[in-house]
């Protein structure tokens, strides 16, 4: 889960290994926006942290959200609705304007 990061050839540490982590980051991490961020603290799921006039996100709770994310499956209705839109959208294609 945890990638080694390496720029050029100085050495970074991981994000896995870091104390805490900037908003930006974590929001790149999740795939979401900050505003998302600060809506996942304001419901328990991560602890923010003042320092330096900037707010940090503790790394252990990113790593707990991740490894508690359930894993989502497309179920049968939503196949169906797939294919009916690609069907849709085919015929449309196939049809010319007059």
């Amino acid at each position: 889960m945890c990638a080694d990061a390496n720029n050029g050839s100085e050495r970074q540490v991981p994000w896995c290994n870091r104390p805490l982590l900037s908003v930006s980051t974590v929001s790149e991490l999740l795939g979401c926006s900050p505003a998302q961020v600060y809506a996942l603290a304001r419901q328990s799921r991560l602890t923010l942290k003042r320092l330096a006039g900037r707010t940090l996100v503790l790394t252990s709770d990113v790593i707990t959200l991740l490894n508690t994310a359930v894993s989502r499956m497309a179920n049968m209705r939503t196949k169906a609705a797939h294919e009916a839109r690609r069907e849709r959208s085919s015929s449309k294609r196939l049809r010319r304007p007059r």
